[in-house]
């Protein structure tokens, strides 16, 4: 379908499975984990409606994730950053108009706000689109124990569902079931309402030529040859939630060292330091 979905229902009363969208927008602008783990949203997506338009708002710093993905069609830069560096806000604020033009200039039909906060919440409301998906209010962190996750050691902080209010943006929301569920499970939640197919989530990072030959020539510089298996483990965090010991990741470096593995730590310099 050409142009925007037309619709004689009101968006809340739609059963979505039977609509076939054609321009999406899908908001996760960061964090690199986070993205990592929307990526088989987007392949989904592409599964479901072959012939849309698929766009991803992001972060410039996360963009190079997703950019050589088959299944999107474009990403949408969000410079946030900008407005914390001195000398660059106002043209910061200009970059952030021009986004919000485009935005509404593209004439979405389906955004999904993978984010679930006030400002992810802003631009899927801004963009006019009559369908906006995201993530129901917060429900109370249970602690329960089950035989794969011990949510007694999950601060009351961790995820627990939309914050900050930005579910009242939202046409259709999410239900959250359980909070003790894989990041990935959670985000693909959102085929309940779309209908997406059962085949295995796609974790697949595509990476341009250019970005493949610096990471060789970086691993050849450190002595790891091109054949050789590479396991890269990044044990940097904001979050206390992932947090681990020193003594556990270099346990598990060394034992994919005894397995033939090399190994390479991925982080910023406070990581480093």
């Amino acid at each position: 379908m050409n142009g925007q979905t037309k619709t004689t229902k009101s968006p809340d009363a739609l059963d979505l499975r039977s609509v076939e969208f054609s321009r999406i927008l899908l908001i996760k602008p960061s964090a690199l984990g986070d993205v990592v783990h929307t990526i088989p949203v987007l392949v989904k997506l592409r599964a479901r409606y072959p012939r849309a338009r698929i766009d991803w708002l992001i972060t410039p710093e996360n963009a190079e994730i997703v950019r050589c993905h088959p299944a999107l069609s474009n990403v949408v830069l969000f410079a946030r950053r900008d407005f914390s560096k001195r000398g660059r806000r106002w043209r910061a604020f200009l970059s952030f108009f021009d986004l919000l033009k485009q935005i509404r200039r593209a004439k979405y039909d389906l955004v999904i706000d993978m984010h679930g906060q006030v400002r992810s919440a802003f631009f899927a409301l801004i963009s006019g689109a009559p369908v906006r998906i995201g993530f129901d209010r917060p429900i109370k962190r249970t602690l329960t124990v089950s035989a794969e996750h011990d949510l007694k050691n999950v601060p009351t902080h961790g995820w627990r569902g939309a914050r900050e209010g930005s579910w009242i943006a939202y046409t259709h929301r999410i239900p959250i079931p359980t909070l003790d569920v894989h990041a990935i499970d959670r985000y693909l939640w959102v085929g309940e309402l779309l209908g997406f197919d059962d085949t295995p989530p796609d974790l697949t990072i595509y990476l341009s030529p250019e970005t493949i030959r610096n990471v060789d020539r970086l691993l050849s510089e450190k002595g790891v040859s091109a054949s050789q298996p590479l396991i890269v483990l990044v044990p940097g965090t904001i979050w206390e939630t992932k947090h681990w010991t020193i003594e556990g990741f270099a346990g598990v470096a060394r034992q994919f060292l005894h397995d033939g593995y090399a190994v390479a730590l991925a982080g910023t310099k406070r990581d480093e330091q």
